[in-house]
């Protein structure tokens, strides 16, 4: 018997009793059936099942039988005890077709067609979860495409089922909520008790309906081989319990009351030494179904030989266009074609959009209209979603800056999510949220304009302007959008507002505090900041939540080199490049993986291997990746082309200007002996960035080559200022001392400085005893090698 920490979230059901011609229906309201079922009025019954077993997200974890038991309650709801509800009035989503497009679609069009007296039937099985324990997160429903810790990008919140059960009730329609709410499984909400959280919010949010929840909220459920060869052990026995076995009195009416008896004995028996008690709630004298004697008689018969069988699974059938002229047959087909294959807006006549204008301005095709609207919907929120969840993975060149080189249709996202939200219009619950992810995406579009081509400085001004009001826009829709205030926090850093970055960052680690590219970038932040320590934090603690994402390596091991642990830095860009070479034999290796080795093999002094990779991954961007171009042009730096490395680099800044690239430039110019460049590029650098501290010690340099001592120690200083604990700025300073022979009192007074600001580091009293004893101060050297022989 296997465990799952998940929830079978909904299964709102509409468990028919047999009234006239053994025709269920449903009493959810506890109204007594009328003793003359000729004159009982029988409305329409529906049903949407859902059932996902196998999620996209591997780190969401993969049930066993979510999806069985959702076909089995579909061949309950179509056999003779469970009414025969034709295939017609049902919607199935299993699996990758389960996807937050196609279950808004399907509920969307429950809420349309169910008039009053009608029965509705909402049935999810999967996993539910919360991120953490707020009073305004309820928990969600976590769809096929959904994202693994930042739920309110892609998941499904309860609220909009509330939203939903409250249309329908408004309409009189019948409703019956069962959830199978708690399987276990390592989520994004553990530490906040999620499912369970989740379990009790559906247990309490919905009033006036009939619910049946297959746990408490503090227990989990559980499913396993021997039940049905394969099912959950609440799913098993709710339908055999409404197919007659739950019908203690003998009445031939299973009621409320009924079934939450059987399931409790039942599952609590069947499930222990484990926890595990179903309870309903609701008018416990609502009638769910009325049995068939027959079909009670054969499942006594199985119950005696331990063998219940289920009627076979028919396949979901589709609306027939035989019958059509042949060109709208062709207008219907080549629509869903272009579904298929995400063709939706481009190319002009040759996508889904073309298509689906004809189909609807042709009246012939009117009742295809509502159908092919929603799977137009569905697969335009779908494809933004994607990209959201590869965002929320962690994949750091898909946020912002880098989002162009691997996603080319980033700049029709606004467009999907707007036509997507058109087509449902402002009533519909999801209206707000597509609008929300549009401005997000029209945002990342802006920014992606000052990537692709240098702009004036007018122009990148305006674009600026526009991706800030569109990330506000977003976020005024949903304060509480991790992505948006992430993409805010990069958007303030690249202007050098910090406090506003760092206030955006923290927002994004309170909504999603699973979420490790949000910790990490919390990290980029303090680097540009100059607060190397902290961002070293971040990144560990980004690395906690998620060791798989090698980006994190790569800042691990650029942050100690900035502190001038070069043997820390060494050790980080080793793990990466065991991480990437250990993925190169999986099939999802992505192409970029080549750039972030050829940068983790340029670090630890691996030019000549690194090149190739270089080469490689600057085609594949298409000479549009700066971050690629840059560390290239310091692969050709320390391989001393510098030539070829100002070209690199030049590139680059054609892309995007920043102090790390400008003084890059300048680094390479003072090699060249070109001094008037050196000092215009550091004088753009530090207008960038005022606390870049290798850009004034670049400076430092150029006064040194100029022989201006008291400047070049002016810079010096400065740098060392930024950045005390990274070796190569106080080292700087002690061999320009050295070579200044400076007084043994002013030597002397920066050691204590540099010696109280790296307390612990050997390495250093070393080195300047060393100097001590090059400039003949033999006395404060052989103190200070006293020293270091001590402490060791």
């Amino acid at each position: 018997m296997k465990k799952y920490f998940s929830i079978i979230l909904f299964l709102l059901t509409i468990l028919t009793n047999l009234i006239g011609q053994d025709t269920p229906t449903v009493n959810l309201k506890g109204v007594k059936p009328t003793t003359d079922s000729a004159k009982a009025k029988t409305g329409i019954t529906r049903a949407v099942i859902i059932g996902i077993s196998d999620y996209q997200n591997e780190k969401i974890p993969d049930l066993q039988y979510a999806d069985k038991d959702a076909l089995a309650f579909k061949d309950y709801l179509q056999s003779q005890a469970g009414g025969n509800l034709p295939e017609t009035n049902i919607k199935l989503l299993t699996n990758e077709n389960a996807t937050m497009g196609k279950m808004a679609m399907a509920l969307e069009w429950l809420m349309e067609v169910s008039e009053k007296g009608d029965k509705a039937i909402i049935y999810f099985s999967g996993h539910g979860d919360v991120e953490k324990k707020t009073a305004m997160q309820h928990g969600f429903l976590l769809t096929h495409d959904s994202p693994a810790n930042v739920y309110m990008a892609g998941a499904f919140p309860i609220f909009y089922l509330q939203s939903i059960i409250a249309t329908l009730s408004g309409k009189a329609v019948q409703t019956t909520m069962i959830t199978d709410a708690c399987r276990a499984g390592k989520l994004a909400g553990n530490s906040a008790n999620g499912t369970q959280v989740t379990n009790n919010a559906l247990a309490q949010q919905f009033a006036n309906e009939v619910k049946i929840l297959s746990c408490q909220p503090n227990e989990f459920s559980v499913e396993g081989e021997q039940w049905g060869q394969g099912r959950g052990c609440f799913s098993y026995h709710l339908i055999n319990g409404l197919k007659g076995l739950a019908d203690k009195n003998g009445d031939a009416i299973v009621s409320l009351k009924e079934i939450e008896r059987y399931l409790e004995d039942k599952v609590a028996e069947e499930v222990a030494p484990q926890q595990q008690n179903p309870f309903t709630i609701g008018n416990k004298t609502a009638i769910l179904a009325k049995v068939d004697a027959t079909v009670l008689a054969s499942l006594k018969a199985e119950q005696e030989f331990n063998t219940p069988q289920f009627a076979a699974i028919s396949s979901k059938g589709a609306t027939s266009i035989e019958k059509l002229a042949t060109k709208h047959k062709v207008w219907i087909n080549q629509f869903l074609q272009h579904l298929e294959k995400k063709e939706l807006l481009q190319p002009k006549k040759a996508c889904a959009e073309y298509f689906y204008n004809k189909i609807i301005m042709t009246p012939e095709l009117q009742r295809f209209h509502t159908q092919m609207t929603r799977g137009y919907a569905a697969a335009l929120i779908d494809e933004g979603q994607q990209y959201i969840n590869q965002m929320l993975a962690g994949d750091g060149q898909l946020i912002d800056a880098f989002a162009y080189t691997r996603s080319k249709n980033v700049d029709l996202f606004p467009m999907y999510l707007n036509k997507a939200a058109r087509l449902l219009t402002e009533k519909h619950y999801l209206y707000k949220q597509l609008k929300q992810k549009a401005y997000f995406f029209q945002g990342v579009a802006l920014k992606n304009q000052l990537l692709r081509e240098k702009k004036t400085n007018r122009k990148a001004k305006k674009l600026v302007k526009a991706a800030f009001k569109a990330y506000q826009k977003a976020l005024a829709l949903d304060s509480t959008a991790a992505y948006v205030h992430l993409a805010l926090a990069k958007a303030y850093g690249d202007q050098g507002d910090f406090t506003k970055s760092i206030n955006h960052i923290d927002k994004a680690i309170y909504y999603a505090p699973q979420w490790a590219l949000a910790k990490a970038t919390k990290g980029i932040i303090l680097t540009q900041q100059g607060k190397t320590e902290e961002a070293l934090s971040a990144f560990e603690n980004a690395l906690q939540k998620d060791s798989s994402q090698v980006y994190i390596y790569q800042w691990l091991a650029k942050t100690n080199r900035e502190l001038g642990n070069l043997k820390g830095a060494k050790k980080w860009n080793q793990l990466q490049i065991n991480q990437i070479e250990h993925s190169k034999t999986s099939k999802e290796y992505p192409s970029y993986y080549n750039g972030l080795l050829a940068i983790a093999y340029s670090e630890i002094g691996a030019y000549e291997k690194a090149m190739p990779l270089f080469h490689q991954a600057i085609k594949e961007s298409k000479q549009k990746d700066a971050v690629l171009l840059q560390a290239q042009a310091v692969n050709y730096y320390w391989l001393k082309d510098y030539t070829t490395a100002k070209m690199a680099i030049q590139k680059a800044l054609n892309i995007v200007e920043n102090a790390p690239s400008l003084t890059l430039l300048a680094m390479i110019d003072l090699e060249l002996a070109e001094y008037k460049g050196v000092k215009k590029a550091v004088k753009k650098a530090l207008k960038k960035n005022n606390q870049f501290a290798l850009a004034y010690m670049v400076k430092g340099d150029l006064y040194a080559k100029q022989e201006k001592w008291k400047a070049t120690e002016q810079y010096y200083l400065k740098a060392y200022g930024l950045a005390p604990k990274n070796k190569q700025y106080w080292f700087k300073l002690i061999n320009f001392y050295e070579a200044q022979q400076v007084s043994e009192a002013k030597l002397y007074d920066f050691y204590q400085n540099v010696a109280a600001k790296n307390e612990g580091n050997q390495a250093l009293i070393k080195t300047f005893a060393l100097t001590f004893q090059r400039l003949g101060y033999k006395e404060k050297a052989k103190k200070l090698l006293r020293k270091a022989f001590l402490s060791n």
